[in-house]
């Protein structure tokens, strides 16, 4: 993977499908976990680190996929994503792991994961 500087040519409002998911993130937020989920599951993917110490959430380019300015955030298949959990649970259906649609068990696989989401390490 590739680490991309906010300021380089590529933004965030482009609409064209995406090679392979891009993880906006800045270590040591939430953002690992994201990319410690992508990395378990091998998904391949680039990196773009936005330098939150430094107002990058806050430019002009960051916030117009992410109008909270919050990382992480998840750009696959031409839409951006954020929030930790959501971007979890999002990668996990294509690797068939988790419990089947609809279940019972799925609810409880949610409801443990957005426990553990609001947990502190």
């Amino acid at each position: 993977s590739q680490t991309i500087r906010l300021g380089s040519s590529l933004t965030l409002n482009q609409t064209a499908k995406t090679a392979m998911p891009l993880l906006y993130e800045f270590p040591p937020t939430r953002s690992k976990r994201a990319k410690w989920t992508l990395k378990e599951l091998g998904i391949t993917y680039d990196c773009q680190a936005v330098e939150l110490l430094k107002g990058e959430q806050n430019s002009d380019v960051y916030p117009a996929n992410q109008p909270l300015s919050l990382v992480p955030a998840l750009k696959t298949n031409g839409y951006t994503m954020f929030e930790c959990v959501a971007i979890l649970l999002h990668v996990h259906p294509d690797q068939n792991l988790g419990p089947p649609s609809g279940s019972p068990e799925r609810g409880l696989y949610y409801q443990w994961a957005l426990f553990a989401a609001g947990q502190q390490p």
